[in-house]
């Protein structure tokens, strides 16, 4: 309940943050003028969204082949796939890997799945220091901050 409590008060609070909001409402500002930019690029707009769409969701159908044909090959080449059910076991498996190394930094690189199993909170808490390469995850890591968007997680910053 103390978890709702506090993203209760934290939504309230960043939600009428007039400083935040003209932020964020810059940076859409901007992504449409480079989005519309972009789109030009497509004599058939509505064939290209429709081709994306199919991709999208023949990936996902197949996905349960397409991981098993990724880990396959990629154990070809040396590789080793690790299989984790959930974000407990996902740390349990990388810590596995940075204890056998005496690892005591790691590096990612604009991973979400780190974001989502909390990988920096639970090496921190180890003395493991972790480093983002991605110069949003970057910034919104020094500032004590989720991410505001997957894609611009330091949307919501400014100089």
């Amino acid at each position: 309940m103390a978890d709702l409590e506090s993203f209760l008060r934290l939504a309230e609070k960043t939600a009428f943050d007039a400083e935040r909001r003209q932020k964020i409402d810059a940076a859409l500002a901007n992504y449409r003028v480079q989005h519309n930019n972009g789109i030009t690029q497509f004599e058939q707009q509505e064939l290209a969204k429709e081709r994306a769409s199919f991709s999208r969701w023949r990936a996902i159908e197949s996905l349960d082949k397409f991981l098993l044909e990724f880990e396959n090959a990629f154990t070809k080449r040396g590789g080793k796939v690790l299989w984790a059910p959930d974000s407990a076991a996902a740390l349990s498996e990388i810590e596995n890997i940075v204890t056998q190394h005496a690892a005591s930094e790691i590096v990612i690189s604009k991973s979400t799945t780190a974001q989502e199993i909390g990988l920096q909170k639970h090496f921190t808490q180890k003395q493991v220091a972790v480093h983002e390469t991605d110069l949003g995850e970057y910034i919104v890591q020094l500032a004590n901050e989720a991410p505001f968007h997957p894609v611009t997680p330091a949307m919501h910053k400014s100089l």
